[in-house]
């Protein structure tokens, strides 16, 4: 991708110039004045329109002072938890769904693959509910996710009658968990729900093991590993440039784009369409501004 951007730039005759760190971006001192560049070195560029696409956090200190800017935080990655549970299943994956929950009511639900690490939970639904999960927040892993929840004690029970009767004797908790879960998931389940395996299941023990194959509850305690969050959010508030073609309304020539805004979205190519989109956006409208166009013809191209 990067490769074929290059290319085309190199195509048009863009000069390409890296190792060059901008500190700030001064406006225009007066109508029909450049911006000033203000390098890191102390040299100073000037520019006819500036599009800031930073491909991370905003720096501080990059934009003019007076305009709106959230600060910079990681998200979209996997989350910490109280470590009990967790340290036993460290690199264990399983297909379930997570739940997110606060003060005891639900937030939010993703389901998918559930990667269990040493600190927590990570995994393509760890990092969605990442963008709205606090520390205190609870997750509730649901390991049986085809079944819902008010009727799993009762899919429990008939397991239970139909393994009696296979198996000729009383069904142990071991032979319940045997293929619905891992065997250390199931040695985890057992411990959670206070049973044990080898013993008989007993009618008293059902409701028990149901609340945790449906939510075995992991306190949050913040965000996991800080190397695998794919997207920065804060940045310049939205509010500040003109959506269609993401020109920071309060200066004339300036776009923002990317994660440079403050704008982010679950997993799934969302980000990386932004981050296109937006620039694709700002690139028509700085060329129409510099051609003496009206910016605004460039929406409908």
């Amino acid at each position: 991708m990067l490769d074929v951007l290059r290319a085309a730039a190199a195509a048009v005759g863009a000069q390409e110039r890296c190792g060059v760190a901008v500190a700030a971006v001064e406006p225009p001192r007066g109508a029909g004045r450049p911006f000033t560049l203000r390098l890191a070195d102390g040299r100073l560029e000037r520019a006819a329109a500036v599009i800031v696409a930073v491909g991370g956090a905003l720096p501080a200190g990059l934009l003019p002072a007076e305009l709106p800017v959230a600060p910079p935080q990681l998200t979209l990655g996997p989350l910490a938890t109280e470590a009990r549970w967790c340290r036993r299943l460290d690199n264990i994956r399983v297909r379930g769904a997570l739940e997110l929950r606060r003060d005891d009511a639900l937030r939010a639900r993703d389901p998918g693959e559930v990667m269990f690490r040493k600190y927590g939970v990570s995994g393509i639904a760890a990092f969605n509910l990442s963008r709205l999960a606090q520390p205190g927040d609870v997750l509730a892993v649901d390991f049986v996710p085809a079944v819902e929840a008010a009727a799993m004690a009762d899919f429990l029970r008939e397991r239970c009658c139909r393994l009696d009767a296979v198996l000729g004797r009383a069904a142990t908790w071991d032979d319940m968990l045997r293929g619905m879960v891992l065997g250390p998931v199931a040695e985890v389940l057992l411990d959670a729900a206070g049973l044990c395996g080898g013993a008989p299941v007993a009618t008293g023990e059902v409701l028990a093991m149901a609340a945790v194959l449906k939510g075995l509850r992991l306190p949050v305690t913040g965000l996991g590993d800080p190397r695998q969050c794919q997207v920065h959010r804060g940045g310049l508030r939205v509010s500040a440039v003109d959506a269609a073609t993401c020109a920071v309304v309060a200066v004339p020539g300036l776009f923002v784009v990317g994660e440079a805004l403050d704008v982010d979205a679950p997993c799934g190519g969302y980000n990386l369409h932004w981050a296109w989109a937006s620039g694709l956006l700002a690139g028509r409208a700085a060329v129409a501004r510099m051609a003496g166009r009206p910016e605004s013809k460039e929406r409908a191209r």
